[in-house]
């Protein structure tokens, strides 16, 4: 028996837990996301500008009440010459100088930021409804309605973008009302209502494949037992876990 310990290796007792041991924690998505992003240098000098995009378009009036004092489609005939060449560039008058017709660029590059704000946040945000809402009810339903909406989407992708967008604008500016008895006007309007109808198959489709991979799960089949219904399921049981 003695043999048999003294051939035995020695084996170090475990050090005593102490400062020097870090404690594994688990990250979210956005706090990964953000490590990422902080290490990135071009993203944040991309992300800083979009920022003063973003500032300068939201207090575009009040920099023109205060500082320049007339609206973006001010016209000024002194700022140019007979034939309509500028005579004033960038200056302290005008930041970006004028056009043709002496309307100041800076300020109607803030106004034109608000409205391009405006079309981006209202079409994409519908789209994203549209998407995720159809998306969820075809991966989770399945069937007929999969069938449906799956054929929809297909439609859709198969429409040229251009020449569709091209078409409707043209059919809506040629009268005063708009289309659709006058529920879509002309101008901003029609650019987001054009985005929102071409923009959420790509959302559906993508939440379709989640959704069918989700469905399956332990924690739907638990709120299934449980009794929740179908759109407590898909709100709170496979669209959060979608975004994890």
């Amino acid at each position: 028996m003695s043999q048999v310990r003294s051939a035995e290796p020695e084996v170090d007792t475990l050090a005593p837990l102490d400062g020097d041991l870090r404690r594994v924690e688990g990250r979210t998505p956005w706090q990964l996301f953000w490590i990422r992003f902080k290490r990135d240098h071009v993203a944040v000098g991309a992300g800083v500008v979009v920022a003063l995009l973003v500032f300068f378009a939201l207090v575009a009036p009040l920099f023109v009440s205060i500082f320049v004092h007339r609206g973006p489609n001010a016209l000024d005939q002194n700022l140019t010459d007979s034939i309509g060449i500028p005579i004033l560039g960038p200056s302290k008058t005008a930041w970006f100088g004028v056009d043709g017709i002496g309307r100041d660029v800076f300020v109607r590059t803030m106004y034109g930021a608000r409205t391009s704000l405006m079309v981006s946040f209202i079409g994409t945000g519908l789209s994203l409804i549209i998407g995720i809402v159809l998306g969820l009810l075809a991966g989770f339903r399945g069937g007929k309605i999969d069938t449906f909406i799956s054929r929809t989407i297909d439609i859709v992708l198969s429409l040229p973008l251009l020449l569709m967008a091209i078409g409707l604008s043209v059919a809506c500016g040629a009268s005063i009302e708009g289309c659709a008895g006058g529920l879509i006007k002309t101008g901003v309007p029609l650019v987001i209502f054009i985005i929102a109808l071409f923009g959420w198959p790509y959302v559906a489709r993508i939440v379709r494949g989640q959704t069918l991979s989700l469905r399956e799960r332990e924690f739907v089949e638990a709120a299934r037992a449980t009794g929740f219904g179908t759109w407590h399921i898909m709100l709170r049981e496979i669209f959060p876990n979608m975004l994890a």
